[in-house]
């Protein structure tokens, strides 16, 4: 059994039902004891079958290995926001999180001849929020000269709806014709949808791939629920529900 398996507390907690279910069964407890166990084999045939992960990669697989498919770049390469913040605690001063992925696909595509304009958006803090992620993010490319493009920034955005609203005033201002969109693949859905909805005639390249394994051949069994299957859950719920209110709005 790995080691880290008892640093997780998804793990830990399946072991208390799996205990309680024993503990109950072995006082005559039966109804109790075998609803408990019920909920013990249910989350192990889920973990076993990767249901959060398949969930995750029915979100992610239509952006799967995504191309440009241009002549010639895009007038634009647009990142959302959500993969860093700034950080007075290290020496690059930001601090980035799971969803790096984003910012580091739209710097290669940039760098790789794909966009004339690298495009960074995010939220902030106060009231309207300051796109302090993007300001951060921009201080870090321009100090390690990772890019010879234009770096604008879609400024104070609360959601995705927002960072569509900024980009959409950006085009028309600019005479953008077409653009790539960067964001992580299971958010892909949502965003694509919000930007077009905008009038932006929009590229998905996708990053932050989760559910799909980075090798296809990979195999594993487990009947112990982690942690990381919950984020995966988490997540999916978050996109789904989004999509739902988005559509709802009438955004998407």
């Amino acid at each position: 059994m790995p080691l880290k398996l008892f640093a997780d507390p998804v793990a830990w907690f399946w072991f208390a039902l799996l205990a309680t279910a024993l503990v109950l069964l072995g006082r005559h407890r039966r109804k109790l004891g075998l609803l408990f166990l019920g909920i013990v084999l249910l989350t192990s045939l889920l973990e076993a079958l990767r249901f959060p992960d398949w969930l995750m990669a029915g979100l992610e697989r239509p952006y799967l290995r995504t191309e440009t498919s241009l002549t010639g770049p895009a007038d634009a390469v647009i990142v959302l926001g959500g993969y860093a913040q700034p950080s007075h605690n290290n020496f690059l001063g930001i601090e980035f999180n799971e969803t790096s992925d984003r910012i580091v696909t739209g710097i290669a595509l940039v760098r790789d001849g794909k966009g004339r304009v690298l495009v960074l958006g995010g939220g902030g803090i106060g009231d309207p929020p300051a796109p302090v992620e993007a300001q951060a993010a921009a201080n870090w490319i321009r100090s390690w000269n990772l890019v010879s493009v234009p770096v604008k920034f879609l400024g104070p955005c609360r959601d995705t709806h927002d960072e569509a609203l900024h980009a959409a005033t950006l085009a028309r201002t600019n005479g953008w014709r077409k653009i790539i969109l960067v964001t992580s693949a299971w958010h892909m859905r949502r965003a694509l949808a919000v930007f077009q909805k905008a009038g932006m005639d929009a590229i998905p390249v996708a990053a932050d791939f989760r559910g799909i394994p980075v090798d296809p051949t990979e195999r594993h069994l487990s009947l112990i629920p982690r942690t990381s299957s919950l984020v995966h859950l988490n997540l999916w719920l978050e996109e789904t529900l989004g999509y739902i209110y988005y559509w709802l709005r009438g955004w998407v």
